[in-house]
């Protein structure tokens, strides 16, 4: 497995999905993760009777979320370059997944990171998961693009929390982040605004080769998108 990639982000999944049948690489199975999470996961994804439509066909994941915050990024076909050179390893946190590879091939599916689900993938250890990636990928910067509240008192914060989590415990063990945090909702209103207003920050810190500066002046003066102000929660 290819681990030059020097940028890494995580994005959230979405309810609304479009399993096209569209691979950003063709003929391709498997996570593409590190061998050293692969097979936690793999075994989590399993135990649980995840609801997937095994019928539906197999989309990668960047591909097959086609809401917010996806709809937002202006700049897809750059980013899916990105992703092929493998300048940019871009990860989505997921309901049905736990984490998966923008590359992945995933089904369609029916669950959201809450309730149940949410505390299924925390007792099976998604954060030790996303740390182990981060820690075998190396990165020199770090991303999430998340609303809610880091922690996980917070029902609606699930996807933020694991990133949170898993981030802070890979700084303490990998020299090489420079820089590493969290776009997150600051103010603002309604879901669908909110989750847009993300997609364009990342869309916008993507345009400008995630320049550790669009983070500085990000946490410093936040971003407004409509109605929506967009803070950085700094970890390095």
């Amino acid at each position: 497995m290819q681990t030059q990639a020097k940028v890494v982000v995580f994005l959230p999944c979405c309810g609304s999905k479009h399993p096209s049948g569209r691979l950003l690489l063709q003929n391709t199975r498997g996570t593409f993760l590190p061998a050293e999470s692969t097979e936690p996961l793999i075994q989590a994804r399993t135990s649980y009777g995840f609801n997937l439509d095994q019928d539906s066909r197999l989309t990668s994941g960047f591909c097959l979320y086609t809401g917010s915050p996806y709809q937002a990024i202006s700049s897809r076909h750059l980013v899916e370059e990105a992703i092929l050179k493998n300048e940019l390893r871009l990860f989505i946190l997921s309901a049905g997944y736990g984490v998966l590879d923008a590359r992945e091939p995933i089904h369609d599916y029916d669950e959201q990171m809450k309730g149940k689900v949410a505390k299924y993938w925390r007792d099976a250890g998604l954060v030790n998961v996303i740390e182990k990636i981060i820690e075998t990928i190396k990165p020199s910067q770090v991303y999430g693009f998340f609303s809610g509240e880091r922690y996980w008192s917070n029902p609606s914060s699930k996807y933020r929390y694991f990133f949170t989590e898993s981030i802070l415990q890979s700084v303490r063990h990998t020299d090489s982040i420079k820089s590493a945090g969290c776009f997150y909702r600051k103010e603002g209103r309604g879901v669908k605004a909110i989750l847009n207003a993300l997609g364009k920050a990342f869309n916008d810190c993507f345009a400008c080769g995630f320049d550790p500066d669009f983070a500085s002046e990000t946490e410093i003066s936040n971003r407004r998108y409509g109605n929506v102000f967009i803070g950085y929660d700094r970890f390095v």
